[in-house]
């Protein structure tokens, strides 16, 4: 966390902006299995045409 500060009148520092409130952060849902590929085993490590 940064804090802003700046000399006031009499040099002493003072700060800019009041200090923020730390807010709880949010995890994101847990992300649902993927499929298995549909492909046979001997396409799998074919990219499509086109690709690199």
């Amino acid at each position: 966390m940064k804090l802003k500060v700046q000399l006031d009148a009499k040099g002493e520092w003072q700060a800019v902006e009041p200090p923020r409130e730390m807010v709880e952060t949010i995890e994101a849902a847990e992300r649902p299995p993927t499929p298995d590929d549909p492909r046979a085993s001997s396409w799998r490590q074919i990219p499509p045409f086109g690709g690199a």
